[in-house]
């Protein structure tokens, strides 16, 4: 009885999983929902006041749909962005003192609420020896 090798059997591997899928080369799901909420809330406007009114109304709810469809900051989409923002200028900080910091530095650090502190995990912050090790490899190296 003679055992072959034969290989394995190749199936696709998926690419570029993390791309949202396109309705059009330029247009995605999600824009064009996104789009699409922004000229429904345009077409109420435009049947319940004047066309002054209107057109004063729509321009802004267009452009924010756009900006919202369309804008990116350092690849994330906006509103990630704003949330993120809005997070960190509301969230509660705690300001120390680092001696040993660059020209007497204030680091911030943000500081996370947990509600309930009986189920909650309790971390306890170490210092890293990395720069440790880091500065005594540079200076035997000099």
């Amino acid at each position: 009885m003679i055992i072959k090798n034969t290989p394995m059997a190749q199936y696709p591997i998926p690419q570029f999983i993390e791309s949202e899928s396109k309705i059009i080369p330029f247009l995605t799901f999600r824009q064009f929902f996104i789009l699409v909420g922004g000229a429904a809330a345009c077409t109420l406007i435009y049947f319940s006041v004047s066309l002054v009114p209107f057109i004063l109304c729509s321009v802004p709810i267009m452009a924010l749909a756009a900006a919202i469809a369309f804008l990116k900051v350092n690849g994330t989409p906006i509103t990630t962005f704003v949330m993120n923002a809005l997070g960190f200028f509301t969230g509660a900080k705690t300001y120390t003192w680092d001696k040993k910091g660059a020209n007497g530095q204030v680091k911030i650090q943000q500081n996370y609420e947990i509600k309930n502190t009986e189920d909650a995990p309790v971390t306890k912050f170490q210092s890293s020896k990395l720069k440790e090790i880091k500065k005594i490899v540079e200076t035997k190296l000099k």
